[in-house]
């Protein structure tokens, strides 16, 4: 399958996601080579390098993930050299990345066409050995702190624009309460718009990790084994940077269960086993966090090989590595630079898969862990955070409007019955909704919101009573109001402190 046979939706996502890397990589690289970062810079960039490779392997651009190969091998060169390298390899890596940019940015069904990418392979390669002579020996790379991830993608909206069409629903339900004939026509505007807003942040899991399942047969038939990958995902839906951490994982999990996991036909008809491997993907939702897994029937963590190469890279004594307890030695393999295997290939070999989904998650506030079973498999978790779309409030008609406001009570909020006379604060006539001619019920209630030592009083139409409010299109903390659904009606939220 080429590039051009996988959905156009999907390829774009793909150019503008490793066009991100790239440029972090770009600007990694030019603080590395001024002396900032240091040994973490160079973790981050092998990282987001040997990402792009797979993701470039799964959606068929094969010049751009053998050049991520290549220069992923530079960096690391370069890394263990300490910045002391030749005054050529400063042009190459950047020449490398903006011949990756080229071809990220072609459009035609063939990327690399007409581009000598073997060509460009061996001057790395030559620039590669030349550094490497006389290299120290390999040792892991510090594993770099957590980073936010706050960068757009073209199908992704940043948190900031979406709190800013959630202000504009916000002012579009004001003006349909306020309206005489036109009100049904901005009430559907309003309905639109809060569809809108709500699904930029609230991605299905489950298209974003359909193209894994073909990319991770099709690496299993080059290495001559069979694997069925399953998913069971659901209707589990995400936040942007959430979905894009959860497929760096997936990815790096999927490479690693094939090639270091499930074993060959006839190594698993020989233990007894199906000889074709099974690999299941689960995503639940738990209260306020996200919960998958990935996990193979494969021979599980090679507890031997993890503790020769533990003594190999000095992070043990041969005493100490005998006495380690598996649960120690497995999370040693998500140290950078720590791989079972002693032979570098385009698919493991660094050492970077298990860090770099590591890092990923991290990015998110979430966390990851393998547990496995000898000579039965493995099993990769992972728990990301969730926002909670529910809030607790108390509603309150509003005066002289055919509406409900809500005041949110979360962080220790109060609300309570205003005593005396205190000036109070309409909020149908702060917004102006108040319909032509429309009149006022009376005097009404007048409502108390306390936050700490500030106090707020609030007019409405009746009783104040409390609910559970679920977050259309969630605004930001300074806009003065948010449309939030209460037992199916549209309710005005609003923030009195920001009036």
């Amino acid at each position: 399958m080429s590039s051009a046979a996988l959905p156009s939706e999907l390829v774009v996502r793909f150019r503008g996601v490793a066009l991100t890397r790239l440029d972090r990589v770009e600007g990694h690289w030019g603080n590395f080579m001024h002396g900032e970062g240091g040994l973490e810079l160079a973790a981050e960039m092998q990282q987001e390098l040997h990402t792009l490779k797979g993701e470039a392997r799964m959606m068929h651009f094969g010049g751009l993930a053998t050049l991520c190969h290549a220069l992923e091998g530079l960096v690391a060169a370069v890394a263990r050299r300490g910045r002391r390298v030749p005054e050529d390899v400063d042009p190459v890596v950047t020449m490398a990345i903006r011949f990756m940019v080229v071809i990220l940015r072609r459009k035609d069904a063939a990327p690399a066409a007409g581009m000598d990418v073997d060509g460009f392979v061996r001057q790395i390669e030559e620039v590669l050995a030349e550094i490497s002579a006389d290299a120290e020996p390999e040792a892991p790379v510090p594993v770099p702190e957590p980073r936010s991830a706050a960068f757009d993608l073209p199908d992704r909206v940043s948190m900031v624009t979406q709190q800013r069409l959630a202000a504009l629903a916000a002012r579009v339900f004001v003006e349909h309460v306020a309206a005489g004939r036109a009100r049904g026509r901005l009430g559907d505007v309003f309905r639109a718009l809060a569809e809108e807003v709500g699904s930029l942040s609230a991605i299905p899991l489950a298209p974003r990790l359909s193209p894994h399942e073909e990319a991770a047969r099709a690496l299993a038939e080059s290495l001559g084994k069979d694997v069925r990958v399953a998913f069971d995902v659901g209707d589990v839906r995400v936040r942007a940077e959430v979905a894009e951490a959860v497929e760096v994982v997936l990815l790096h999990a999927l490479r690693n269960a094939v090639d270091h996991g499930v074993e060959r036909p006839e190594v698993r008809r020989a233990a007894g086993k199906p000889e074709r491997a099974s690999i299941v993907v689960s995503a639940r939702q738990k209260g306020a966090e996200v919960e998958m897994s990935v996990e193979d029937d494969g021979a599980g963590v090679n507890f031997d090989a993890v503790r020769e190469r533990v003594v190999d890279l000095g992070l043990s004594t041969a005493e100490g590595a005998a006495r380690a307890r598996d649960d120690d030695l497995t999370e040693l393999l998500f140290r950078p630079g720590m791989s079972t295997r002693t032979e570098v290939t385009d698919v493991s070999g660094r050492g970077i898969g298990l860090d770099a989904a590591r890092a990923a998650i991290q990015r998110v506030g979430g966390r990851v862990a393998l547990s496995t079973r000898r000579g039965q498999g493995a099993t990769l978790r992972i728990r990301v955070p969730q926002a909670s779309h529910l809030l607790p409030v108390v509603c309150f008609p509003a005066r002289g409007a055919d509406l409900v406001l809500a005041v949110a009570t979360s962080g220790g909020v109060r609300v309570v019955p205003a005593e005396g006379g205190m000036p109070a604060v309409d909020p149908v006539e702060y917004f102006d909704m108040a319909p032509p001619g429309g009149a006022r019920s009376g005097e009404g209630v007048r409502i108390e919101v306390r936050r700490g030592e500030a106090r707020f009083t609030l007019r409405g139409g009746g009783e104040p009573w409390a609910a559970l409010a679920t977050r259309l299109c969630p605004t930001a903390d300074e806009c003065p109001a948010e449309i939030v659904c209460v037992d199916g009606m549209d309710v005005l939220l609003v923030r009195p402190e920001v009036f």
